[in-house]
């Protein structure tokens, strides 16, 4: 599915907190250095014994995954609240991007309807806005591109708030993806380092300066990783030919989710082969879960708030949902040199 999108859906506002800083301009500069936010947790064993590998602000402690969402929420909010732009008057819409279900991990339906309700209340609060529909999208990694999907038409016309957030500094949620083999050691190699992370974005008209949302497809994969047979990584590929506009511009920066999976790894490799034909010379994937951790449903998000405003280019973002075995991919075209 995809809309075309023209350049009146602009990003015109963003705030963020990552692992490296509290705010956009602290994670930007910490990129620009080359930082990681990798540390070792000494009260919880990987399965290899040794302190597991996380990308935690700090020790991990008994919070549930709800709390913490909400305290990175704020954080994230309260630093697009600091540089808004002149809005229009009345409610501001709202798109809440969380996790997937997980009822093992403590995150069923149910609690994540009841943080939604929380978050919004949050956001009217801190951006001093009331906010009006707010939708929920429990869709992971793919939440941004959803929820273009879903909110397309009323962009053109009114701002719409986004906010994401994910966070796996939870035990309960630590423990069910160490028991699946899921985390990052000695023994699995091809683990995930878990993380966390929040973006609050402002999208619709805007300036002619301001970058603009090109494109953007969900694709459905028919072998996801967790399924039997083997997989023609196929779905990522035709998203992104969905969403590319076609004119002759190439793909100066190209983002991803990928956070070290085997399989990922392996679609990657394809789609690198398949569509190295849009882009420039020099260009290849940046991985930003291997310096900020597994963000989930605020990655994508997080990478348009770090890049979008680079000027000239134009930024293909791909992205994959476990779950729903959904692909990605958002194309903007950041601001005029």
């Amino acid at each position: 599915m995809r809309r075309q999108m023209g350049c009146q859906m602009r990003l015109i506002g963003s705030g963020l907190w990552s692992v490296l800083a509290p705010d956009l301009a602290g994670t930007r500069a910490a990129l620009a250095d080359s930082r990681r936010g990798l540390r070792r947790q000494r009260g919880f064993l990987g399965d290899d014994f040794k302190p597991q590998l996380t990308a935690f602000d700090g020790e991990l402690g008994a919070q549930a995954a709800p709390d913490r969402m909400q305290q990175l929420a704020t954080l994230a909010l309260d630093d697009l609240a600091g540089a808004l732009p002149d809005l229009p008057p009345g409610p501001l819409a709202l798109a809440l991007l969380l996790p997937e279900p997980a009822p093992e991990e403590g995150l069923d339906q149910a609690t994540l309807t009841e943080l939604g309700r929380d978050l919004a209340s949050l956001a009217s609060s801190r951006i001093g806005r009331n906010v009006a529909r707010p939708a929920l999208h429990l869709d992971g990694a793919v939440g941004l591109a959803a929820t273009l999907n879903a909110h397309a038409s009323a962009l053109m016309q009114a701002p719409l708030l986004v906010l994401a957030v994910d966070t796996l500094a939870c035990r309960r949620r630590l423990l069910t993806r160490l028991d699946a083999s899921a985390l990052f050691s000695d023994a699995n190699p091809w683990g995930m380092v878990p993380g966390e992370g929040a973006a609050a974005l402002l999208l619709g008209p805007g300036p002619a300066e301001a970058p603009h949302i090109a494109g953007f497809a969900l694709e459905r994969e028919p072998i996801g990783e967790a399924d039997p047979g083997d997989s023609d990584y196929g779905a990522i590929t035709r998203a992104c030919w969905t969403a590319l506009p076609e004119d002759s511009r190439p793909v100066t920066r190209w983002l991803t989710d990928w956070n070290n999976s085997r399989y990922r790894a392996a679609e990657m490799s394809y789609l690198r082969l398949r569509i190295g034909e849009v882009l420039a010379d020099g260009t290849e994937p940046d991985h930003l879960a291997l310096r900020l951790g597994e963000t989930g449903a605020a990655g994508p998000a997080m990478a348009l708030a770090i890049h979008g405003f680079e000027a000239g280019g134009r930024i293909l973002l791909t992205s994959g949902a476990p779950g729903s075995n959904l692909r990605a991919v958002v194309v903007i075209d950041g601001p005029a040199p």
